[in-house]
């Protein structure tokens, strides 16, 4: 089963793999080079299919693939492309691109290949859990998903238009071997541009700088937590700052539109982080501008006392009374209807309950976790963010004095870490002292007993 955790690794591997040998026999069938990441580009819309494929249901449950895998549409085309453009016979032996018929070919094929393309990033983006959950809050998402339908029979069109022109291609007059193979010996060779390797080292440098002196997970650090760790946080970091540094290299290297393109294209999921980022940022804004919003009244005076508190946990009883002055306290755990009075510890430390039938006249009501009426239906908490109230219960009145809550929101690290989930962000853990001191603070503020706080600390 440990195997099964490095198939995003191997998937990514053979599509990689498919790149090189695409992009070469692309430029010797002569077509442009850049046309060969088609191959790969197909093969990346079946993403699903590749890392969850074949994988027991608890690993593609883990995964988001509730529902189902999708079939292996996309890869299937992929290997169709791939013998016809294994047909394909070698420019420099064929003069099949002479005419304007086939440059039209060459157009059409374009734009289906385009089209295609767009196909086979949304249904990436569809059926990959951690791209759907980032993109489906996007402004047309639904409508543009719709485009995805229109895959098969594009990849029709393809396949016709493309066995049409390799027909073509293999029946047209051949140049002979030997002036083909002098033209070869006699061409411009071509060569690759010195700095590749440092581009890679860069990367490398730039990924390490950012797992070490930023806001990311320390686990990945450590020899083992690197090793945990690498197909789902280091790999996706190294890739996502690689690619950029390559692409500049390249456009440096060899300056053209399809180039800069590439860089743009690298550039794109720092885009993507930024406004992540930016989001996370207003978000803390907006929730304290809520929070300001609520009417509360002032509490009473003197404290009742009595109060009734709501949680899951037995654990803060002594400090609530601590906290709020009052003599009495009643518990009332979530999910159960039944009062609890409060009698104390007893020698071995276990704590005495009597059970209350009624409540008195006035008390104090508070309520920790989802039994709170400010708690949102489908909303997470941070493990100290409550939500937390506090009322002032007389007879046929209850008024509220404080309430306050911290929403869980998933704001990136600077700077960005990728993984497979998307952004990294830190976890929601506390500490049971922080979850604690959380409610220590709201009983205090909303109370205004900072000054008695203080003198039993």
């Amino acid at each position: 089963m440990t195997v099964i955790v490095f198939k995003p690794f191997v998937f990514l591997i053979f599509v990689a793999s498919l790149a090189g040998i695409s992009l070469r026999r692309a430029r010797d069938a002569g077509l442009p080079a850049i046309a060969g990441l088609f191959i790969p580009i197909m093969m990346v819309g079946d993403s699903a299919f590749g890392v969850l494929g074949a994988t027991p249901f608890s690993y593609r449950f883990s995964g988001g693939a509730i529902w189902g895998i999708p079939g292996p549409l996309y890869a299937i085309f992929t290997l169709l492309c791939i013998a016809l453009l294994s047909l394909m016979p070698s420019a420099p032996l064929c003069s099949w691109r002479a005419d304007k018929r086939s440059r039209a070919e060459l157009v059409a094929l374009t734009v289906l290949a385009a089209l295609l393309c767009l196909c086979a990033i949304l249904h990436m983006i569809r059926t990959v859990p951690t791209f759907f959950i980032i993109a489906v809050h996007a402004p047309g998402f639904q409508t543009v998903m719709q485009f995805v339908g229109l895959a098969p029979y594009l990849m029709a069109a393809f396949l016709a238009v493309a066995s049409f022109v390799v027909v073509r291609a293999r029946s047209a007059p051949q140049m002979g071997f030997e002036s083909g193979a002098e033209e070869i010996e006699t061409g411009e060779q071509r060569s690759t541009p010195p700095g590749l390797q440092w581009c890679f080292l860069a990367g490398t440098i730039v990924t390490g700088l950012a797992l070490l002196f930023g806001e990311g997970p320390e686990k990945a650090l450590s020899p083992i937590g690197f090793i945990v760790t690498f197909t789902w946080i280091v790999l996706p970091t190294y890739v996502l700052y690689t690619m950029p540094i390559l692409a500049l290299w390249r456009l440096v290297s060899r300056p053209n539109i399809a180039t800069a393109a590439l860089v743009v294209l690298a550039l794109g999921p720092f885009a993507l982080w930024l406004a992540a980022y930016e989001a996370a940022k207003e978000h803390d804004p907006r929730e304290r501008t809520e929070l300001a919003a609520i009417a509360k009244v002032a509490p009473p005076h003197p404290t009742p006392d009595t109060i009734l508190y709501e949680d899951r946990t037995r654990a803060r009883l002594e400090r609530i009374l601590e906290l709020t002055g009052a003599k009495r306290v009643i518990l009332r755990e979530n999910g159960d209807r039944r009062l609890m009075l409060y009698a104390g510890k007893q020698q071995h430390g276990t704590r005495e309950f009597t059970e209350v039938t009624e409540l008195p006249a006035e008390y104090l009501h508070l309520i920790v976790g989802r039994g709170s009426s400010f708690a949102k239906d489908r909303q997470i908490y941070w493990g100290d963010g409550g939500p937390f109230e506090l009322r002032h219960v007389t007879p046929g009145n209850s008024t509220l004095i404080g309430a306050w809550y911290r929403e869980f929101y998933r704001k990136p690290v600077m700077p960005p870490v990728l993984t497979t989930q998307g952004w990294y962000a830190p976890s929601n853990t506390v500490t049971t002292t922080q979850s604690d001191n959380a409610l220590d603070d709201f009983v205090r503020r909303t109370l205004r007993t900072e000054q008695r706080a203080s003198a039993l600390d």
